[in-house]
Formats: C-alpha cells, structure tokens, sequence
C-alpha cells in the first residue's frame, strides 16, 4: 500500500455544518489525520490534509461560487433570503436538487476525478445525507477505485431535499468494497433490508478525541449538581412521561441541589416553552461554539442523554463524547437500545420513556450516587473498560485495518492481488 491515500466524502463537517453529524466526521477526520494523508471534502469547501511530518503537502483548496451559495443559503438580509429560496424553488423543482448542493456535487466530482486518477487511493464515503454519494459514485463511472461507505443513521429517514429514496445506496452496493456503522444493530438492520454481506460490514464507534482532564468527582460540595444536555431538542425524546418525571421530580427537596444546563444547538419557541415549563433551577444556552460547549462539559457532573424510538438502534454521538470525558450519564431511552448496552457496561443510569416513575427514580438515584464516594469510586473502574473501547487508539487501528481490506479486496477483485483476503477482526461493538 505505497503512497495510499485516503479521500473522505463528506458533505457534513464540523463547522460548516454545526451538526451531530457535523461534529461526529470532524472528530473522525481529526484522529485518523494524524497518521493518513487525507483529503476530505466538506460542504463548504475541500482541505487536503498531508502527514503532520510533511506540512508541505497540506494545501486549502476554497470555491468562491459555493461560499457565495453558502452565504446566500444563511444571511439574515430578508431580501436576498427570500430572493435565493425563490430561486432555490425553482432550480429544485427543475434537477431535483438544491442549487447548493448540485453545485457542491459538481465541483466535488472534478476535485475528486483529478485526484483519483493521478494517486493510489481509497475513497471513503460518510453519509447521511447521501448527497456525499453521489459524486463519488458519478466519478467511479470512468475511473474505478475502492470505496468504503460509512452509515450514520438509517438512510429511510432522509427528508424529501435530501433524496428521500435509497436510490443512491441501491446503486452503490456493488462497487463498495465494505461497509462501516456506528453500532451493531444499526449494521444488521442495514444489512437485512438490503442484504449486504455481512463479513463486509464492520462497526466503528464515533470517534472522541481524548481529553486533557477526566471526571473525578471531586467538586465543591456547596456546588450544585450539573446536569447537562447538549444538542439539538427533538420533539419526539422529550415524551409526556419525561416532563411528567421531570415535574416530580423539581417537586422535591433533591432538586434543590441540582441544577439543569441546556445547550441547545437547534430548537424552536415551543422547545424553550417546554423546558421553562417543565424545569426548575434551569440554564439555558444556544449559539455556543464547540470550545465553550466543551468547557461547561468539562464542569458538569452528569450528561443527560435522550433517545426517540428512532434512535434506538444507534450510537449517540453525545454519548461517546460524554464517555470521552469520562462523565457520569442518565441515558433516557428503551429497553434493548444500543444506548442501553453502553450504559450499562459503562455504570450509567438507563431509565425507560415508557415509565414515568422509572425516569423519577433514576433522577433521585443520580442526586444520591453523586455524593457517595463509593459510587465513584465503582464507577471510575467500570467506566475504563468502555473508554479502552472508544480510544482514540483504537478508533486509529480499526480505520487503518479497513482500509487495507477495501483496497486489498479490490486489488483482488480487478486481477492485481493473488492472495486470499483476510477479513480484519474488529469487535462487532456496541
């Protein structure tokens, strides 16, 4: 594998795109950037990163047009919003895809068509959306090359602008040399709906990087407990019988020693309503950039973490990087959940959205077991066993190891490469 390089297609990165999925590539790219030369194409613009000894190699590579777009697609000036969701409409209407996007997809497929066919390479594709599919796909068309497909979350759940059919995916299995996930059970049922072979799909956690000063429970004992959420609000997790645990539980006398830190990254006028409603000793943040989010991590005493049924199958990303600060969690979820593993193999608190008194009852536990020194010190060996899990280490050789099977497997496959393939034994975890 002399002078590979690996290409990330990703439309989603942090900054450009300030989501869980934004922020979940970002950590990725960085790890795995400190031993790979890489190029990743983000939905702003396209970095090539070169091998931290070799900073001659690393070069930025920014579209004026596709800014513009950008900068159209957020202003606050009314008038020119309103002017490019006009012109958005109707470009949409005609190719069935936003102006933006069409754009990024052509220029995506010219950076990547130069770059594939002058360097030995392995394309790595991170979706959703499938948007970041799509070039790759167009340019595989005249120059093959291995590609491995990271999926994030169930590709059903597209919205309408971003593709709502899997069409993309269909296409795409037989020119994927494997497959990666962030959990097992998102890797099955991947792999049952489209009948994938299993001995190609592997699962990667999300990648954290590590941090400077873990959790040690050693906190002004006047100080109130820090309970924090971070992300986005989603309608669909915070259920009736979580307010209605929430409600008791402000009623009692724990809750004066407590106190809720919400940073919310997207939510409405309905989102804020129903937490002042809800909560009491209640902080509220938004629009916070990823240090200042990471600073009130680091001073918290608990993540609270919330799953929507849909989210059962999944890996949170808020999840690994709670982990990475080595923080307690109260994981609101379902029974069977990936969540649920997770939290249990790592000393969590897991109650139930189908049981209000459940969700009570763990609040109340989580006021008592963050006092007691016994608890921490427990906790402190359990959660170890799950950090190992989620290091950066191991994130760095799992990624490395796919690799080589994907461009090992093509080379076989197009007659360059004699020698069976041995498949890499990466745990099938969580």
């Amino acid at each position: 594998m002399k002078n590979l390089k690996l290409v990330v297609s990703s439309y989603a990165i942090y900054p450009d795109i300030k989501s869980s999925e934004g922020i979940v590539n970002k950590n990725w790219l960085t790890l795995l950037g400190r031993k790979t030369p890489t190029l990743f194409l983000s939905a702003k613009k396209s970095i090539a990163i070169g091998n931290k000894k070799d900073k001659s190699k690393s070069r930025v590579e920014t579209n004026i047009f596709l800014n513009t777009l950008y900068f159209l697609s957020k202003t606050d000036n009314l008038p020119i919003k309103y002017c490019y969701k006009i012109i958005n409409f109707l470009f949409f209407k005609a190719f069935n895809v936003s102006l933006q996007n069409y754009f990024w997809s052509k220029y995506q497929k010219y950076i990547l068509f130069n770059f594939v066919r002058n360097n030995n390479c392995v394309v790595w594709v991170r979706i959703l959306p499938l948007l970041s599919l799509r070039p790759v796909l167009d340019v595989y068309k005249k120059k093959e090359f291995p590609i491995i497909l990271n999926i994030n979350d169930p590709i059903e759940f597209e919205t309408q602008q971003d593709n709502n059919s899997d069409h993309y995916f269909k296409e795409s299995i037989s020119s994927v040399q494997c497959w990666t996930f962030p959990s097992n059970a998102l890797a099955n049922r991947t792999i049952m709906r489209y009948k994938l072979d299993k001995e190609r799909c592997f699962v990667l956690p999300h990648a954290m990087e590590r941090q400077a000063i873990l959790y040690d429970g050693i906190k002004n004992k006047n100080r109130k407990i820090k309970l924090i959420y971070t992300g986005t609000f989603y309608k669909s997790a915070f259920s009736e019988n979580f307010r209605m645990a929430l409600k008791k539980f402000c009623g009692t006398e724990a809750s004066r020693s407590v106190e809720f830190v919400f940073i919310l990254s997207q939510f409405d006028k309905q989102s804020i309503k129903w937490l002042k409603e809800t909560i009491t000793n209640l902080i509220i943040h938004n629009n916070l950039d990823r240090k200042e989010v990471l600073m009130h991590l680091s001073n918290s005493d608990c993540v609270l973490a919330v799953d929507s049924e849909g989210h059962k199958e999944l890996l949170k990303g808020k999840v690994a990087e709670a982990v990475s600060f080595g923080l307690p969690i109260l994981g609101i979820t379902y029974q069977g959940s990936v969540m649920e593993k997770v939290l249990l193999e790592y000393c969590g608190y897991c109650s139930y959205q189908t049981d209000s008194e459940n969700i009570f009852k763990a609040l109340l536990l989580v006021c008592s077991n963050l006092r007691n020194k016994e608890w921490k010190q427990h906790f402190f060996i359990k959660r170890n066993l799950v950090m190992e899990k989620l290091s950066e280490e191991k994130i760095i050789l799992y990624s490395n190891k796919i690799i080589e099977f994907a461009y090992n497997r093509f080379q076989m496959l197009d007659n360059r490469y004699v020698e069976d393939i041995e498949v890499p034994n990466i745990p099938q975890w969580p």
